[in-house]
């Protein structure tokens, strides 16, 4: 069951869809609630950002003169937080927490569009002090005048890089540019990264890769951070998704946590299967050198991408793990709603399909997620295999 608090006006107010005399009487206000989507921008990996999309009311929720309740015309903007529950209050888990905008209300509805944590936070390019103690950074253009060997760099020059031991070098007076540089283990760059964005406390690399790969790469530009982070965990075939103050990286070539395996009584009949819009290869430039990983499908297109390392062999090697991910096969399969059982992204879920013309075993990795509260079942979709 689906259970939201919104604040109006001060005042929590509790409602559901159907209705449910819970430890709260959870009123039966909720007309519709877009279907969650919760997934990876590509097929290699990256950051998952949730979708909340609308939720809509009764406008009772606002007005009922039977019990006394008068905030209309409702409000622009409220604190909510959405649960979901197969039992008890106690029982319930938070889906969301942020805040609903009023987008539209008539006669018989009142949306609001959710809006969590924007992760906006930026990484700089910096031509101003302060420098993070500890960060390692390279004059991508240094200006005369500027003096950065107080702070740690071995010399005043374009190309220097230095970890910085303090925050204000002794003349930063001419905008010579600073860039972020890395040269360290993936594990140790996202931590890095994902430091920047307050809501983030810890960065859990449980299952990451065991044969970290090695991140070489100068930032180029300001940019937000959650970005970076993303390209770079996909470019190592890695994905990154948020739950509380806890950034999960995950190697997409491996399994998150235990695998679920399910009955027949556990999944919706029909599983589908997609085949992949072939790719005849993956391509990168650095420093005006191209690089390639070619596939067996030589009329597919060829897709490129920007690298996060410097070396041949590195590049190479992510490549073929970006292609491999790229032209294997999609499978997607709903399954109900079960509090305490929703899947993570990067877990491997098996089930045998008997609905097909032959039985045949199958495992498909998630990677998207569409959480029908409505309806109340999950569709995971993923790569997978079929034996």
């Amino acid at each position: 069951m689906l259970l939201v608090e919104i604040t109006i006006n001060g005042t929590v107010r509790r409602v559901s869809i159907e209705g449910h005399p819970l430890t709260h009487n959870w009123k039966p206000y909720i007309v519709d609630f877009d279907t969650v989507l919760f997934g990876i921008p590509a097929n290699y990996g990256g950051y998952a950002e949730t979708q909340f999309g609308n939720i809509t009311f009764n406008p009772k929720l606002f007005y009922d003169d039977v019990f006394s309740i008068d905030d209309w015309p409702p409000p622009v903007s409220c604190a909510i937080s959405i649960y979901y529950s197969d039992t008890t209050e106690a029982a319930k888990e938070t889906i969301f927490t942020g805040t609903a905008h009023r987008t539209s209300f008539d006669k018989e509805s009142v949306t609001y569009s959710l809006f969590g944590s924007a992760f906006d936070d930026l990484i700089y390019v910096m031509g101003v002090p302060p420098l993070v103690v500890g960060r390692t950074y390279e004059i991508v253009n240094y200006v005369d005048g500027d003096d950065f060997t107080n702070v740690g760099a071995a010399s005043n020059a374009t190309g220097e890089i230095f970890t910085a031991t303090g925050t204000a070098p002794t003349v930063w007076t001419n905008y010579s540019h600073l860039a972020p540089h890395w040269d360290d283990t993936l594990n140790n760059v996202i931590t890095d990264i994902l430091s920047e964005i307050p809501e983030i406390a810890t960065v859990n690399t449980t299952y990451a890769r065991a044969t970290n790969p090695n991140v070489l790469y100068t930032l180029t530009s300001t940019r937000i951070a959650i970005n970076v982070a993303s390209d770079i965990a996909a470019f190592y075939s890695h994905l990154i998704y948020v739950i509380g103050d806890t950034a999960y990286l995950v190697d997409m070539k491996l399994s998150n946590g235990t695998d679920w395996t399910l009955t027949e009584y556990e999944y919706f009949a029909s599983p589908s299967y997609q085949n992949a819009t072939p790719k005849s290869g993956i391509k990168t430039t650095y420093n005006e050198e191209s690089y390639f990983a070619i596939s067996a499908y030589p009329y597919g297109e060829m897709s490129e991408i920007d690298p996060y390392h410097q070396t041949e062999a590195n590049i190479e090697a992510a490549l073929a793990d970006i292609l491999v991910l790229e032209n294997q096969d999609k499978i997607s399969v709903a399954v109900p709603m079960i509090a305490g059982n929703f899947p993570k992204l990067g877990q491997k879920v098996a089930f045998t399909d008997s609905s097909t013309v032959k039985s045949q075993s199958v495992w498909v990795r998630a990677r998207q997620l569409r959480l029908n509260f409505v309806n109340e079942t999950i569709e995971i979709e993923g790569e997978g295999v079929i034996a």
